[in-house]
């Protein structure tokens, strides 16, 4: 799933302001629905999924996490026990770098992945429908339009 999530939507990897969008590589079907609207719509998303193969590796993953305008984490217990994703959300959250939750089901896991209270959340578990989620993550405190570029178009499983 992980290189068929990266073929379909590569990670940003250019220099203007992105989201780091953090995630357990078991949550991928569920991002996926989230990450294609998002660039559709221009937002530039950096992630990553699985282990780092090698040191330059995990390197690039710390700078490219600690280099985000904003850092959007898909709260799950799968993410909450993966800890690539938990120690680069902490990193972030340590050097006060605005994070955002998004929560999937209406269980507060703030203080299970270490995260103060104060983590703004976006509760897509109340949303009726994918379209109300991006308009809540949109929205969600820290979500600014230096986050948003050139739309892309998603089609045929490649961004075109």
């Amino acid at each position: 799933m992980k290189k068929n999530l990266q073929k379909l939507i590569p990670p940003y990897e250019g220099t203007e302001p992105y989201l780091y969008l953090a995630f357990s590589e078991a949550d991928t079907k569920a991002v996926r629905k989230l990450l294609i609207p998002l660039v559709t719509r221009g937002c530039r998303v950096w992630y990553c999924t699985g282990t780092a193969g090698s040191a330059e590796a995990l390197l690039h993953r710390q700078e490219r996490s600690a280099g985000a305008a904003l850092t959007v984490l898909y709260m799950t217990d799968a993410a909450c026990a993966d800890t690539n994703t938990k120690s680069n959300v902490l990193v972030n959250q340590k050097y006060d770098r605005p994070i955002l939750c998004l929560d999937p089901d209406g269980k507060d896991r703030r203080l299970t992945m270490g995260l103060r209270e104060t983590v703004p959340h976006v509760p897509l578990y109340k949303c009726n429908n994918i379209e109300e989620q991006i308009l809540a993550i949109l929205h969600g405190e820290g979500f600014s339009q230096q986050l948003l570029g050139s739309p892309m178009v998603v089609k045929d499983r490649a961004i075109v």
